[in-house]
């Protein structure tokens, strides 16, 4: 969690948009739990934009993901763990390279 509100602060400076983040979380506000989108409220007063990334991500952003996640079966989807972004692409890169393999030899069965 940590390393995604990092991210996620470093490449939207939210500090230089503090207006435009309250409107867009004004309009996804309804479609959270009244008590968290009060907390979110409480820390966008004091413009604590890391707490208020861990409670998107908690309590909206990776609900939605899972809720998405939940039509498609196992054999459809893919998790990458890691750490860090770097550890992600990296784990990314394997797994497409794997993918590239396959269809080679798929490619050189025919």
């Amino acid at each position: 969690m940590k390393e995604r509100v990092n991210h996620i602060l470093k490449e939207y400076r939210l500090h230089e948009h503090h207006d435009e983040f309250a409107e867009a979380f004004r309009c996804i506000k309804r479609r959270i739990h009244s008590p968290i989108a009060n907390r979110i409220e409480d820390e966008l007063k004091e413009k604590n934009y890391e707490r208020i990334l861990e409670f998107l991500l908690e309590y909206y952003y990776d609900p939605r993901y899972c809720h998405t996640a939940s039509r498609y079966s196992e054999d459809q989807k893919v998790t990458i763990k890691a750490g860090s972004i770097e550890e992600a692409c990296e784990e990314v890169k394997k797994f497409l390279e794997g993918c590239a393999s396959i269809h080679e030899n798929l490619i050189l069965q025919r």
